[in-house]
């Protein structure tokens, strides 16, 4: 049974590579926009400031400058990605800001489709799988807080910069430009250029990375470590509340339900022991698809698997006093934490029904019908609570210069800014 995957893995990968046309991309592209926004459609038709999207970033680059601003940590690193969607926002009116931070961090939330699609992503699987990858990345469930907001922008970008480092080498100019351009950005945007750089210095030794990328993102690591070590992280961390029972409910109700079923919450309402036990199951489906997946497939399962467990334990979510964190996390759904480990899960499930194994092939495909449900449950996000933006964008047209005006946003994540 090895012989025979090593022997499908090896045709695949001398198999000419597969990707869409410039033309079909471009349509791919505009394609993966709209299933975002219809995902969640207040994020266009009603924009409005969420969470730092309007507190830091659009609040620094209005009162600093967007140069100046492009400078500031936020917890101990740079955060080059949502700082540079509130410098665009920034060049337009105010009242329009909100909704071209969207437009950006839709753009950036759709820009993994596009690399998945392109013959660089060959190695991945036929164009056909690609296409399935592709879908259920768009459609994966358990996901709201990430959706249109460039805030999480820095989630999908590393995305984009993990299928750079695992592509076919580039061969144009505009192919190595956007290379540099993609590992550059992530190398300055949050702390995933650190775990990048395992998987970068990997491909080096194979001979699929050059060296400047090694160099640029080992770089980003240095100065990312170095301001956190400076500036360090001053928030305060309420206990974490470890523990096996807790951990079972985060990973079976957040992670392998959510990735089929979609929020619910049987992490919190079944018995330990059941979880424990579908935890085990999920982890089987991992285990299996490990063996027959590509070389790709299993660096992002390790990829993701590590970072899912350096977030549940530096989490920095607050919860209500007397509350754990890991009680929050169990109960709460659509969290930025449960994107990589849920897409690496569902991808398994793909890849795991791919595989000549029957036993294994019939547990994914129960599974992905288990998926649909999900996918249908989940596709619609409920829209923000309704803050009225346009009200305090004409008192802010309205206010004298250097006049502090407050404008709410949801969540109670309020904004000053100084009228210039």
């Amino acid at each position: 049974m090895k012989a025979d995957q090593d022997t499908q893995i090896a045709a695949l990968r001398e198999r000419p590579p597969q990707g869409l046309t410039s033309y079909w991309q471009v349509s791919a592209f505009l394609c993966t926009c709209l299933v975002i926004v219809l995902r969640r459609p207040d994020a266009i038709l009603h924009a409005q400031f969420l969470y730092e999207d309007g507190q830091i970033w659009y609040a620094d680059a209005y009162n600093h400058g967007w140069w100046r601003a492009l400078f500031i940590t936020h917890q101990g690193y740079f955060e080059t990605i949502p700082r540079l969607g509130a410098a665009l926002a920034i060049l337009f009116p105010f009242s329009l800001a909100p909704l071209i931070q969207n437009l950006f961090a839709i753009c950036i939330q759709a820009a993994p489709v596009s690399v998945l699609l392109s013959s660089r992503s060959s190695r991945w699987g036929s164009l056909s799988f690609r296409f399935s990858m592709a879908a259920t990345y768009l459609l994966l469930p358990n996901t709201q807080d990430m959706m249109s907001t460039i805030t999480e922008s820095q989630w999908f970008l590393a995305i984009v910069a993990f299928l750079v480092l695992t592509a076919r080498p580039a061969h144009s100019k505009s192919q190595h430009i956007f290379d540099i351009l993609i590992i550059s950005l992530c190398g300055l945007t949050g702390p995933f250029c650190i775990f990048l750089f395992p998987i970068a210095l990997y491909q080096f030794r194979s001979r699929r990375v050059p060296k400047i990328l090694l160099i640029i993102l080992f770089s980003g690591c240095l100065i990312q470590a170095a301001t956190l070590l400076i500036a360090g992280n001053s928030r305060e961390h309420p206990p974490l509340g470890i523990g096996f029972g807790a951990f079972f409910r985060i990973l079976t109700g957040q992670v392998f339900m959510g990735s089929t079923i979609g929020h619910n919450s049987f992490g919190v309402i079944l018995p330990v022991s059941v979880l424990t036990m579908f935890s085990l199951l999920g982890l089987s489906i991992l285990v299996g698809s490990f063996i027959v997946s590509t070389t790709e497939m299993r660096s992002f399962l390790i990829w993701s698997i590590t970072l899912f467990t350096v977030s549940v334990f530096l989490t920095n979510e607050m919860p209500p006093p007397g509350v754990t964190e890991w009680h929050m996390l169990a109960v709460a759904y659509g969290l930025r934490y449960w994107l990589f480990p849920c897409l690496a899960f569902a991808w398994c499930i793909l890849y795991g029904y791919s595989s000549r194994r029957q036993t294994l092939r019939i547990a994914c495909g129960a599974l992905i019908c288990l998926m649909m449900i999900g996918f249908m449950r989940d596709f619609r996000y409920r829209p923000l609570p309704d803050m009225k933006f346009n009200i305090y964008a004409a008192q802010l047209a309205s206010a004298p210069s250097g006049s502090q005006v407050l404008i709410p946003t949801p969540f109670n994540w309020p904004m000053v800014l100084i009228k210039h």
